[in-house]
């Protein structure tokens, strides 16, 4: 079972969790697409590429990442879109070349994110 990139990364993107995966499926999108344009700028786990190995959820500093089964229901559109995103864009539309907007959040930043979706 895959693990699925939350929201949470939206706008933040820390990128630790990409040295983090031991078989390199975190990707960033590299192309405007609207129908991402609200999780703008934030990383995805290939659903078929994932091992289920875990490395990439404690490496998250914002918290963002869950397994596919435990996401929590606030963020249930996520999952899907982790999976769209593979089905729309390939190749040249992707990365694991991943680029970071911040680094290192603070625990309250952490929590203002939480917040901000109605999750705590």
């Amino acid at each position: 079972m895959p693990w699925v990139i939350t929201k949470l990364c939206a706008g933040n993107k820390d990128t630790a969790c990409v040295p983090a995966c031991p078989v390199d499926c975190i990707y960033q999108l590299t192309v405007a697409d609207a129908k991402y344009e609200k999780h703008g700028h934030q990383l995805w786990i290939h659903p078929d590429e994932c091992i289920d190995c875990g490395a990439c959820e404690p490496a998250c500093p914002w918290e963002a990442i869950f397994e596919e089964s435990a996401v929590p229901e606030v963020f249930a559109e996520d999952t899907a879109l982790n999976r769209q995103v593979f089905e729309d864009h390939s190749g040249d539309d992707l990365t694991t070349d991943c680029q970071p907007i911040k680094q290192a959040p603070t625990p309250e930043e952490v929590a203002e994110n939480k917040a901000k979706y109605g999750y705590s």
